[in-house]
């Protein structure tokens, strides 16, 4: 599996089988801790747990195995998804974590309304290795009547005194035209405790009509001096050039949230074709990063490393900042370090790859038609205010690079830079400062030194700098059969 062509170079993914949701993202006593959503024994299994990767500079990194298992009769069907919250005590600074704890009981349910429990759980830790004793906080009864047995996907913050936590969720509802037609609608639940382990409902984010049936992975947090709401609606209807996965990400600042002013407002993290869960953390630099899974619940398109035991990965850490009231994503600094032989043009050119690890960066651009060709097989074009990623119709698995994704698109008003960041297999495009981003994977055919691929640009204007980097490997060191509980070892 290490010779997999499609293993990347610079963004994480499971030792083996399956990775999803990026869990528990914080920077704890000068490290950085990435725990994930793990099924270490797909495809013959999906149990979950939480996988861990910690690193010092976001460039060197240490598999250190499974943090969590589902070994209690409160997360015995899955650790699922959850947060971080570093706090100081008396005894010094703790991580704490929060998760749901899932359970399907075995009979004749339908899992939405019965059979279902989704329990908050909390485990502590001072060092980030070792866990304490878990302890169950919510059961379903501690949820309002009118949820749904899907309320999960705890996200933990801590201000003014208070702890508050935020749950995705997914109400109760009946059509207005025929009753006998459920219309379940997604909100979030926003809760208050005095200690982190008591809590009680605040408040509900909902809209006045429905804006998605569930709302998963929520987060809460301030940027610019104002508060933002992040979550993931599923059941959106898809549009020309809104909503085109099957699930979304996006985000709203809070008073839209609090207003029920959500479906005007609302704006898309990423708009390619593998985007989802995304969290985000401040590390200790103060900057507020984001990371988010490569992937979705559901696609109708392939990933072909299903094939050699291992599937899907996380998004580099984007750093977030605020200009004119829009969020920008771009990559972490530190990932420039990566960067090396360093090549340079203005106005339109093209360079070969055979292994595509490689960042490509184009600013001063002037075009009102623009087009980033990778052979005969991708593309990507900025024609009447409308910027698409295409792949060509292959007919066969070589040619078909795309593997059932075939276009995504987004509205801009202009086009003045683009960063497009390519590890093997999966690709981010960071569009205007960061304004506009897609990321998503891709299965090219198998290029070396001698085989190479030409990556075209034109429509740049002359006064455009472009600079190609090849892209270094970060290290990764990992202990595949490091999996095991970490727990009651505090």
């Amino acid at each position: 599996m290490r010779e997999d062509r499609y293993r990347m170079g610079y963004h994480l993914m499971p030792p083996v089988g399956w990775l999803n949701d990026p869990n528990g993202l914080c920077q704890f006593r000068g490290e950085y801790h990435v725990f994930f959503q793990y099924a270490p024994g797909f495809p013959a299994s999906e149990e979950k747990y939480w996988g861990h990767y910690i690193s010092r500079d976001l460039l060197h990194w240490q598999f250190a195995g499974t943090a969590l298992s589902p070994d209690q009769s409160f997360d015995r069907g899955g650790v699922y998804s959850g947060s971080a919250l570093v706090s100081a005590g008396p005894n010094g600074d703790r991580m704490q974590l929060y998760y749901t704890g899932n359970v399907k009981l075995a009979g004749d349910y339908d899992y939405i309304d019965s059979g279902r429990e989704a329990n908050v759980i909390l485990t502590d830790s001072a060092d980030g290795i070792h866990f304490s004793e878990k302890q169950l906080l919510l059961t379903n009864g501690d949820y309002p009547e009118d949820y749904t047995c899907h309320v999960r996907d705890p996200k933990v913050f801590f201000g003014n005194g208070i702890y508050q936590m935020v749950l995705g969720g997914r109400k109760r509802g009946l059509a207005e035209a025929d009753a006998s037609q459920r219309e379940d609608r997604g909100a979030a639940l926003l809760y208050g405790s005095p200690d982190g382990i008591k809590w009680e409902l605040e408040r509900e984010f909902q809209t006045e009509r429905p804006f998605g049936y569930m709302w998963e992975c929520p987060d809460i947090f301030p940027i610019d001096a104002k508060s933002c709401f992040s979550f993931c609606p599923q059941g959106l209807e898809p549009e020309m050039y809104r909503y085109q996965n099957t699930d979304q990400s996006g985000y709203v600042w809070l008073e839209d949230a609090q207003s029920g002013a959500v479906e005007n407002n609302f704006t898309e993290w990423d708009m390619g074709f593998d985007f989802y869960a995304p969290q985000t953390f401040e590390d200790e630099r103060g900057r507020r990063i984001l990371i988010g899974w490569v992937g979705l619940p559901v696609t109708p398109y392939e990933n072909p490393t299903v094939e050699s035991g291992w599937i899907h990965c996380l998004t580099v850490p984007r750093r977030l900042t605020v200009r004119g009231g829009v969020i920008c994503q771009n990559p972490v600094e530190e990932l420039e370090e990566l960067r090396e032989q360093d090549q340079t043009w203005w106005g339109d050119g093209c360079v070969e790859t055979g292994d595509f690890s490689f960042w490509l960066k184009t600013e001063q651009m002037e075009t009102e038609c623009w087009s980033l060709a990778f052979g005969e097989n991708m593309f990507f074009k900025y024609e009447n205010k409308v910027f698409t990623w295409a792949f060509a119709n292959g007919k066969t698995e070589e040619e078909d690079w795309g593997r059932g994704r075939e276009i995504r698109r987004m509205k801009l008003e202009r086009l003045t830079d683009i960063q497009v960041l390519c590890d093997h297999s999966v690709l981010e495009i960071f569009v205007n400062g960061g304004s506009h981003v897609m990321c998503g994977r891709f299965y090219p055919e198998k290029y070396n030194a001698a085989e190479r691929c030409t990556i075209r640009q034109q429509g740049c204007g002359a006064r455009s700098v472009t600079h190609f980097w090849h892209m270094r490997t970060m290290e990764v060191m990992d202990n595949e059969t490091a999996v095991g509980d970490r727990r009651g070892t505090d």
